[in-house]
């Protein structure tokens, strides 16, 4: 006896989203299952029944890009790997990874967009602007009917040895129109090569070691920076607050997790309130190794 669809369709939804594969070996059990599995409702509805998607592994640069799994999902492999010489992911967001490639004998850089679930990759046109440490990347989707354009931010500091002058801009590619946007001048600093954070339209970088953050306003292209509390030694992830503002990550030096969120007071200044302490020790088995140099987290996709 042959199960309706719509039963078919109920017992798909409730697949564990932490095992991928199940999905696949069930679209490749008949026909009529692949098409349910592979239809747009199916996937939307399989996300607002599991709500939280899960974490399926993320990225690192222990010395080049590194993709470790914590579940069945693989990603498709990026096209490049018998040209790299090296290879560090600089940002990801909306499914979407920066790669950046050091090509050849030349030591020639790419910069491509890589979607790890599908293995589709766009190489970037890298401006000749800058030295390769002076910059960064990162990449974010546009909201479009098909979803599939995207736009790349970089952060350039350029140095003319002629005048002996600094400048420091941020430049925008989108993928509709395949061209970078005129520079927008931004204030005097240092830009961390962690990664970005989102928040609304507003792109926020962090600059001169993680001491500040250049906020990037994509609507207006206006710019502005707020100081974070001061600390010595701790590296900083700058992430979106639950409810809907900008917060980050700090660890100290006594492996503790610091989480800050920004309030903005009614006269418009901005401060910042510690919501929570984590002791790392204390979540990590006796003969886990020192976490004061701890790995850093590269990219969430």
């Amino acid at each position: 006896m042959e199960l309706p669809a719509d039963v078919v369709e109920e017992i798909l939804l409730r697949l564990p989203p932490a095992d991928p594969a199940s999905l696949v070996r069930a679209a490749l059990v008949c026909k009529p299952w692949c098409r349910i599995v592979c239809a747009r409702s199916f996937r939307r509805r399989f996300m607002e029944f599991h709500r939280t998607a899960p974490l399926l592994g993320f990225l690192c640069n222990p010395l080049f890009a590194w993709f470790v799994p914590t579940s069945s999902f693989r990603p498709r492999h990026t096209g490049c790997e018998e040209e790299v010489r090296d290879c560090v992911v600089l940002d990801a967001r909306h499914g979407l990874v920066v790669l950046h490639f050091v090509l050849g004998d030349d030591e020639v850089d790419a910069l491509v967009i890589w979607d790890p679930t599908t293995g589709e990759r766009w190489e970037i046109p890298v401006l000749d602007d800058c030295e390769r440490d002076e910059w960064y990347a990162t990449v974010l989707r546009e909201p479009t009917a098909d979803g599939t354009a995207f736009v790349v931010v970089r952060f350039v500091t350029k140095y003319y040895s002629y005048s002996q002058v600094q400048r420091w801009s941020l430049r925008v590619y989108s993928s509709a129109a395949a061209c970078w946007s005129e520079p927008t001048l931004v204030p005097k600093c240092s830009v961390d090569l962690v990664p970005t954070a989102l928040v609304g339209n507003t792109l926020y970088f962090s600059i001169d070691n993680g001491s500040r953050v250049l906020g990037f306003d994509l609507a207006t292209s206006e710019t502005s920076v707020v100081h974070l509390p001061p600390a010595s030694n701790c590296a900083i992830a700058l992430m979106e607050m639950e409810g809907g503002g900008l917060g980050f990550a700090r660890v100290d030096m006594a492996a503790r997790l610091l989480l800050w969120s920004m309030e903005v007071n009614p006269n418009g200044g901005v401060g910042w309130t510690r919501t929570r302490v984590i002791e790392l020790q204390k979540l990590l088995p006796v003969d886990a190794g020192s976490i004061i140099w701890l790995p850093w987290l590269c990219a969430w996709c």
